[in-house]
């Protein structure tokens, strides 16, 4: 059943947005960049709204909300960053910057009058903000602008991703800590600015259907995408292709529309896992992204049928989870699992679900098994929709 956002979520939502967008503001000033409540939006503009203001339920489903101030914050007033901008001028119309020790460090000056000073965005074929005298080092391999090598994030590149649930999902995760949550989703933004995760393929899945057994099986009764994985038949164990992976599927289902579930369960059978799968690099990249970047996305976690063996590396990976997280992860044996299911999936989901657990049990289905084509899979791999723009 779905509940409201509380009040106090409501006002730290707001805060929050105004927060990161002059932390974005005054990062980019910083960088000599002009700032985007300047360079983005005309005088008196009104800022966009969030395309779908939705707030989450504890099943991880969503509901509309009342439209709020933009979510990205962008053409929000900005005379804090006005104000940073005047008291901080220096000689020669150069404007300084704090330093890491907080003293104010001489950034380079315009150009002398008469001089064509370079326009925002110009001097690069990709559209990225120049900086103030077109310094090339500036620019990262991709193109992005950055600062020390780290990219400047522009608020434009993110609007799907700053959605009120966004928002929500990252203070939940911090507990409504304000500080936190503002630490946490900028350097979600600094890490996406660079990554672009929601441009990323598997390519490995791409080359070889049978890869990574990683896929969705249907939906659960909250209208939760319903991940299977298994070792059994698993072709590529390389840490960073599977990283690849999780990152590919979990952009395919949240990004687009914000009005399904947010969180997802997972059915992690251990059917097949052996030594050779005790490497700790792989559970703790996994564990990294899913805490620092997909926050508050998990709604439950399956382990079924674990070995004893694999009680090591859990003791290993376990510290690395947070108390909340612990809570949503139970461990079944392969027979305790109907009655798990039957309270969680619905009937068509159960049946689908178990015709794949037997297969992957039966060595000559599983040497032929094709993990997106098969018939008990109801949704599709995503590189047959991806492979036309590769």
């Amino acid at each position: 059943m779905a509940i409201n956002m509380t009040d106090e979520e409501r006002k730290k939502m707001e805060e929050l947005k105004t927060r990161i967008a002059n932390r974005v503001e005054v990062a980019r000033v910083s960088a000599g960049l002009a700032p985007l409540s300047i360079s983005t939006v005309s005088e008196g503009e009104k800022a966009p709204t969030s395309s779908a203001s939705t707030a989450l339920s504890p099943d991880g489903s969503s509901r509309n909300l009342a439209k709020s101030p933009s979510s990205a914050g962008v053409g929000r007033s900005n005379s804090v960053l006005g104000k940073f901008m005047r008291s901080k001028s220096g000689k020669d119309g150069g404007v300084t910057s704090p330093s890491a020790s907080g003293a104010m460090s001489p950034q380079p000056p315009q150009q002398a009058s008469g001089a064509s000073t370079p326009a925002v965005g110009a001097g690069k074929a990709s559209g990225t903000d120049t900086p103030a005298g077109n310094n090339s080092s500036f620019f990262s391999a991709n193109g992005a602008v950055t600062e020390g090598g780290i990219p400047i994030v522009d608020l434009k590149d993110h609007k799907d991703f700053l959605c009120d649930v966004t928002y929500i999902r990252y203070l939940r995760a911090r507990q409504l800590d304000l500080d936190k949550a503002e630490d946490m989703l900028y350097n979600s933004l600094v890490w996406r600015s660079s990554k672009h995760p929601e441009r990323e393929i598997c390519q490995a899945c791409l080359n070889n259907r049978r890869a990574h057994t990683m896929r969705v099986v249907g939906r659960d009764i909250h209208g939760r995408p319903v991940f299977y994985s298994h070792f059994a038949g698993v072709e590529n164990r390389d840490p960073d292709d599977n990283i690849q992976h999780l990152i590919w599927m979990l952009e395919n289902l949240f990004t687009s529309d914000v009005e399904t579930a947010q969180q997802y369960v997972w059915l992690l059978d251990f059917q097949g896992f052996s030594v050779s799968d005790m490497n700790p690099s792989i559970g703790k990249k996994s564990l990294t992204l899913f805490s620092d970047q997909y926050p508050e996305r998990l709604g439950k976690a399956i382990i079924m049928d674990s070995p004893w063996v694999f009680s090591g590396l859990w003791k290993i990976l376990s510290p690395f989870i947070d108390a909340k997280t612990h809570e949503k992860i139970s461990f079944i044996s392969l027979d305790e699992r109907s009655k798990l299911f039957e309270s969680l999936l619905p009937a068509d989901v159960i049946e689908a679900l178990d015709r794949d657990i037997l297969a992957v049990r039966d060595p000559e289905s599983l040497e032929l098994l094709d993990w997106w084509s098969h018939s008990s899979t109801s949704e599709d791999c995503p590189s047959r929709k991806l492979a036309t723009r590769v």
